[in-house]
């Protein structure tokens, strides 16, 4: 038996289980006095757009006016609407509205991005690793017993 065009088309079953059109925004709520990598991670932003913020340095708030500073490797990733969005984004967790300023880091003294203190905390992680590994008494044994050598780069650190 067939059903007549339109929503009526599609089986009763169906339409019923059909998903809400919009779903709520569940926001994390941050402190007033979180720092730039907590809000980053707080805000609710498409991946390219999360990338540009994670690649920014909190330069400082003047009122409504915020400045962040952009790794120069990571300028790619600036268009009007990544900055747009990012600004709503800050506007929500301050409770004002600001203006949003990002600038191209003049050179390395800018002070460290979100995605540059993640990359410093992994390669520490991976040097805390190695360095476990070669004073193991275990690991130890095997070099002076067998000449073992741990083959480079085999070496992970735990999560």
């Amino acid at each position: 038996q067939r059903q007549s065009e339109g929503d009526d088309a599609l089986p009763h079953m169906v339409r019923e289980s059909a998903a809400p059109a919009f779903a709520p925004i569940r926001r994390k709520v941050v402190r007033a006095d979180a720092d730039w990598s907590e809000r980053v991670d707080a805000m609710s932003l498409d991946v390219f757009t999360k990338q540009l913020a994670r690649h920014c340095a909190w330069c400082g708030r003047d009122g409504s006016q915020v400045k962040l500073s952009l790794d120069r490797k990571a300028r790619h990733l600036l268009q009007e609407d990544r900055r747009a969005a990012i600004a709503h984004e800050l506007s929500t967790q301050l409770g004002a509205a600001i203006t949003l300023e990002i600038e191209i880091a003049a050179d390395q003294s800018a002070p460290a991005t979100p995605a540059q203190l993640d990359q410093q905390r992994a390669q520490d992680r991976q040097r805390e690793a190695e360095q476990a590994v070669d004073t193991d008494s275990g690991v130890r044994a095997f070099k002076d017993m067998f000449g073992a050598s741990v083959k480079p780069g085999s070496i992970q650190p735990l999560e």
